[in-house]
């Protein structure tokens, strides 16, 4: 989300060895901008953010296993290793591609249960390739940063190679050398096994205006085995390798870099670490970054990002829901177009919190669909429920919402628009909202 020609390094980079041939002699560490594009709220335009999880509690979405409602502390588990993410400026790459796309897609959409080990270059995606296809897509050369939905929107249509199969650098280079080899990755090959990381659906949030009203939501998040991939503005100094910690923990002590970007991923929270709490981060610039106990994950690759810093200069997050393994049962709609992919209405629930009323619905197709608008009428009453959207699913949920009133339980007749491969498909029948 942050955009910029040509990416520059930080003089905290540099002493990292991220650094290499072909990039500017005079990068310092006021640059900072590691491969994020600049904040684009376009590009989140149609996508909605996200419900907390106790929204879908009635919904085939809901987690059977999460971690204690009042849990203080949390730190997920099956996670891809820290990557090193050299200096092409692939930092959203790594966060959304590499691993928030390999941890979603070892978790079953329940809970816990997990498909495979992520510690296993067989089982994370590429995050070389995604890069190279996000640059191939946007006209640009390596090394640039890129922006961020490209990513959960190509692991939904098609999954990605995995990291055994295009390595990020296997044979350590640095600079002009490592966009070389990103560059000759073969983009146009079939490569088996991709559809192993295909996701189900993705949901974000604008936080360029948000304060820390969002930390409860991220905490149930987390709660709920949810990563949260996010990008915005760098701290000054963040890339030396032993940033400064106060109570174990990363407060910005010396504010942003003004129009810089980084992309990265919050894996846990534990309200004991800094002066008020902070979110586990996992960074891409080594395991050698941030050295420190090995039985503390918030070091060696990762960090303790306090609260409020976190919330001070980030500008958008992002979780991913897995894909469904086998059928799920529903509510079929009916297609205007032969052969389209099927659609069904798994679930359509009703909420109402602080005043604030939600009519939720988990869709499930047969293969990726963009979603365009959903209208929802009651039968009874005649009213009519709408939103806008453009956002590509396989299983997911949408929804409409209003202040005051709840919206009523009973029949409606749904009208669905998406995209399938370009095509305008409608999609309609009569649900039932409980």
């Amino acid at each position: 989300m942050m955009h910029r020609q040509r990416f520059l390094l930080t003089a905290g980079a540099a002493a990292l060895g991220l650094s290499g041939r072909g990039f500017p002699a005079n990068a310092s560490e006021l640059d900072g901008k590691y491969g994020g594009e600049n904040f684009d709220p376009g590009e989140f335009k149609g996508v909605q953010q996200f419900l907390p999880p106790s929204m879908l509690a009635r919904t085939f979405l809901a987690v059977n296993d999460p971690f204690p409602a009042n849990a203080t502390r949390v730190v997920l588990e099956n996670l891809p290793p820290v990557m090193r993410q050299g200096a092409p400026g692939s930092c959203e790459a790594d966060s959304f591609g590499y691993c928030l796309g390999g941890y979603t897609a070892t978790r079953d959409v329940h809970g816990a249960k997990v498909n495979w080990s992520a510690s296993d270059p067989n089982n994370t995606p590429s995050a070389a390739w995604l890069y190279q296809w996000a640059h191939g897509i946007a006209h640009r050369s390596c090394p640039a940063g890129s922006r961020s939905v490209v990513y959960p929107q190509h692991l939904l249509a098609e999954g990605a190679p995995s990291t055994a199969q295009a390595p990020y650098n296997p044979q350590n280079l640095t600079g002009v050398a490592l966009c070389q080899y990103i560059e000759g990755l073969n983009m146009t090959a079939r490569y088996s096994g991709s559809e192993r990381f295909v996701i189900g659906s993705y949901k974000a949030v604008n936080l360029t205006t948000a304060t820390a009203d969002f930390l409860p939501t991220f905490k149930e998040l987390l709660r709920n085995r949810h990563a949260i991939a996010f990008s915005g503005l760098v701290p000054k100094g963040y890339g030396a390798p032993k940033p400064p910690l106060m109570k174990n923990a990363y407060t910005a002590p010396r504010g942003f870099i003004k129009g810089s970007g980084h992309g990265q991923v919050i894996v846990g929270f534990d309200d004991s670490q800094g002066p008020i709490g902070a979110f586990l981060v996992q960074n891409s610039f080594g395991p050698g970054w941030n050295p420190g106990d090995p039985d503390d994950p918030g070091h060696n690759g990762r960090i303790w990002y306090g609260y409020n810093a976190f919330f001070r200069g980030q500008s958008y997050a992002l979780i991913m829901f897995p894909s469904a393994q086998g059928d799920v049962s529903g509510t079929s709609l009916r297609a205007s177009v032969a052969n389209a992919p099927s659609l069904k209405v798994v679930n359509a629930v009703r909420n109402q919190v602080s005043g604030k009323s939600t009519l939720a619905f988990v869709f499930s197709a047969s293969a990726p669909l963009n979603m365009k608008s959903i209208v929802a009428q009651n039968q009874k009453t005649g009213t009519r429920y709408s939103v806008n959207l453009n956002e590509m699913m396989r299983l997911g949920y949408h929804y409409v919402w209003r202040n005051g009133n709840a919206y009523p339980a009973g029949a409606y007749e749904m009208t669905v628009r998406a995209l399938s491969n370009g095509t305008q498909v409608t999609y309609s029948g009569a649900i039932t909202v409980v």
